[in-house]
């Protein structure tokens, strides 16, 4: 049992998800206002593209108070875990969006259908 990415106690929580004292939404909206993209794999084996998905849904709020319902992104990607090529240029194309003034041709809040999420 692997802790270094979450801390010694988080086994305590394996399959019993319901009694974590946080979400990963929390963390996303901790960065608000601030520019913040998800990328993500399709078929990631160590991330659940669902709970990716429902993590961005429940930080969106938090943006939208604020003002800043566009920082708040997410791209999601066919193939495994990892960083591609695919991920860097989405998260070049949305820097250049919020840093640069530049448009970009791509959206980034369309989520996969839900089929697509695993």
């Amino acid at each position: 049992q692997n802790t270094f990415w979450f801390g010694p106690r988080f086994p305590e929580f394996y399959h019993h998800v319901e009694k974590l004292p946080f979400d990963q939404h929390w963390l996303l909206a901790l960065a608000a206002p601030r520019a913040y993209i998800l990328c993500n794999g399709l078929d990631d084996q160590y991330c659940n593209g669902n709970a990716a998905a429902q993590s961005y849904l429940g930080a969106k709020p938090v943006y939208e108070m604020l003002g800043a319902a566009d920082k708040l992104g997410v791209n999601f990607r066919a193939g495994p875990h990892g960083m591609y090529a695919a991920d860097w240029a989405a998260i070049l194309d949305f820097a250049d969006r919020e840093f640069r003034g530049i448009k970009a041709d791509r959206r980034f809040d369309e989520l996969p259908a839900a089929e697509k999420l695993h």
